[in-house]
């Protein structure tokens, strides 16, 4: 009997690290009775069986160019299909693509799984809506000059799961910031988490309140008609990182707005699957503090938390300086 644990997110919750792990433990994992199937990193591609029109795709793949999509698409299932077919009983599939709650395109999803697999099981990790939230608008300052307001913001898990449900087990786990979601995925799957080699290289690594200042200061003032596109230059402003910037936190009227909006959800969350992700420290009764938003997009300093000033205009002087002298040095 074959089975296939499928990993979907969300997004946010330690992904990149968990298919980084499996990745480079293909190997050891076959060893131990595992297979992380495909040639990619990722399963982003195996999408494309919830069979979703252009419109729902995600972001990353509307972009691409559709001949050299196809061509992708195809050489990648055929991978895919051949390492389903393998001998090893049991499977791993990781893509936070399919944080999804459409029903007709999970369902064309596990149909197409059930081809290959007499058991599915679905893990999903959820965290604090409002760390969800701060960690999304990171990214997404990256691409555009504004960020969704928290007022609007809803993170849709409890609809992800119930859809999931419908179709076969699902295994929730509540994330926490510092604990290691590899191993925690490993565990639950059966892994000796013992036996792989971790990477060392951290990826996604967040962006500081001063460089998510300066992003957006940069979106709006040079990228008006491009927004919710990445610049592959703007990049770069991870490699100017000094000791001296701030971790972007929200402000405390935005943490207790947000977790007053997902109360009901979380409430089920912990009733259905025990996961408490309640903050008791968040007084959400006090509502007279509760910030009011005229629109669906914000700025960073109406929703993070600006310690100094004086240290937003020090970083982007720096980043100045070092543009100038990385110009200095290519005409000598």
């Amino acid at each position: 009997m074959k089975k296939l644990h499928l990993h979907i997110g969300s997004y946010k919750t330690g992904t990149t690290s968990i298919q980084d792990t499996l990745f480079q433990n293909r190997d050891t994992l076959n060893q131990l009775g595992y297979d992380y199937p495909g040639g990619e990193v990722n399963h982003h591609f195996s999408f494309f069986a919830t069979q979703a029109p252009v419109e729902d795709w995600p972001r990353q793949f509307k972009s691409l160019d559709g001949n050299k999509l196809r061509s992708q698409i195809a050489n990648y299932v055929s991978v895919l299909e051949n390492d389903f077919n393998a001998e090893y009983e049991e499977q791993i599939v990781s893509t936070e693509y399919l944080f999804i709650s459409n029903k007709d395109y999970v369902r064309s999803y596990i149909d197409y799984l059930s081809r290959f697999f007499d058991e599915i099981v679905v893990y999903v990790f959820i965290r604090k809506p409002y760390d969800f939230y701060r960690s999304g608008q990171q990214q997404m300052i990256k691409a555009r000059s504004y960020l969704t307001s928290p007022q609007k913001f809803r993170y849709q898990f409890r609809e992800v799961i119930e859809v999931w449900g419908s179709f076969c087990d699902v295994e929730v786990i509540g994330y926490e910031r510092g604990k290691d979601s590899s191993k925690i995925l490993c565990d639950k799957i059966g892994i000796n988490y013992d036996q792989l080699t971790v990477p060392q290289e951290k990826s996604n690594v967040s962006l500081s309140l001063e460089q998510m200042l300066l992003l957006e200061k940069i979106q709006k003032m040079l990228y008006q008609n491009q927004e919710n596109k990445f610049k592959s230059h703007l990049d770069l402003l991870h490699h100017v990182n000094p000791p001296f910037v701030n971790k972007a936190e929200l402000q405390p009227e935005v943490k207790a707005l947000i977790q007053k909006n997902h109360r009901e959800n979380l409430k089920w969350l912990e009733d259905k699957y025990g996961v408490n992700l309640l903050d008791d420290n968040i007084d959400t009764s006090a509502t007279a503090k509760m910030p009011v938003y005229d629109n669906e997009r914000v700025s960073v300093r109406e929703v993070f938390d600006i310690k100094d000033e004086k240290l937003v205009e020090r970083y982007e002087a720096l980043v100045i300086d070092v543009v100038l002298k990385k110009i200095v040095k290519d005409h000598n």
